[in-house]
């Protein structure tokens, strides 16, 4: 039996010619792909360098050292994200060096020692905000909602806006995971219950209704700000809901009689309101 009629015909001069056309056309893509990422590098550590060399520029210019800290702390974005581009970092220190430049490097020292400082608060206190969510999570495995209500209240200390922002970050991580199992979405649905238990807590001082208002409206994600409010609602019920709906009203009022109201916010409320309003409604003869 000829190879012909074992495998087919074999691929003809055209055949062949389109596949390597096609091979071609992919090949360019792929460097277009390349130079367009390596064009959005160049730019990114660029604005970068331009960027961490202002603030070397404010830390040397600082009128007392004390000063230097809260510099410091407003560039966390700025030097997070040169960790992205330590080549950044590396070019400054060796142009310091060869012009003899000591401080500059003095105020690089500097920066890297608050850095380093600063992640490793930060890990003490990822640990302490994953112990805090363990324990919860475990009170509510009992279903003794007594219990629950009085380890809310007893650790009410331990519930602040860092513990709050966590559990924003949490909710992202698992929401953003390639694959959704059964186990991380109940996690995810844990995490929100927390979230609302956490804020009706804390809104028993200052105003409950204002302070989840005043939580919801700072989720730029949509929709965690959503899943969050038709938690509360689930949780606190119509009387919470009429509440709510009366503070929205009464600021989307407010904006009609101010000028240049930022539209995102206005956005935000109007949203809020357009759900506790449906969800009024399904308590409506």
């Amino acid at each position: 039996v000829s190879s012909s009629n074992r495998y087919g015909p074999p691929p003809s001069i055209n055949d062949q010619s389109q596949t390597s056309s096609m091979e071609d056309e992919l090949s360019e893509e792929a460097i277009k792909i390349q130079r367009k990422e390596e064009e959005r590098e160049e730019k990114e550590a660029a604005r970068l360098d331009q960027e961490f060399r202002q603030l070397l520029q404010q830390i040397m210019g600082a009128a007392k050292p004390e000063h230097i800290p809260g510099m410091l702390t407003r560039n966390l974005d700025l030097l997070l994200d040169l960790q992205q581009f330590p080549k950044v970092l590396y070019r400054i220190v060796e142009q310091a060096k060869e012009h003899e430049e000591q401080e500059v490097l003095d105020a690089v020292e500097l920066v890297l020692s608050f850095w380093e400082n600063f992640v490793d608060q930060a890990q003490v206190i990822d640990r302490h905000h994953k112990d805090l969510v363990g324990e919860i999570i475990n009170k509510m495995l009992g279903k003794d909602e007594a219990a629950l209500d009085q380890y809310f209240h007893d650790n009410k200390n331990k519930l602040t806006p860092g513990f709050l922002r966590h559990l924003e970050g949490e909710c992202e991580r698992i929401a953003n995971a390639p694959k959704m199992t059964k186990e991380s979405s109940r996690m995810l649905e844990m995490i929100y219950t927390i979230q609302v238990r956490v804020l009706e807590e804390l809104g028993k001082d200052i105003g409950e209704g204002a302070l989840v208002l005043g939580q919801l409206l700072g989720y730029d994600n949509e929709e965690e700000r959503i899943l969050v409010l038709e938690g509360g609602l689930r949780v606190r019920g119509y009387e919470f809901a009429r509440h709510m709906r009366e503070l929205t009203q009464e600021a989307l009022e407010g904006f009609q009689t101010v000028q240049n109201v930022d539209e995102e916010l206005v956005q935000r409320v109007s949203q809020i309101d357009g759900i506790i309003g449906e969800y009024l409604k399904s308590f409506s003869p």
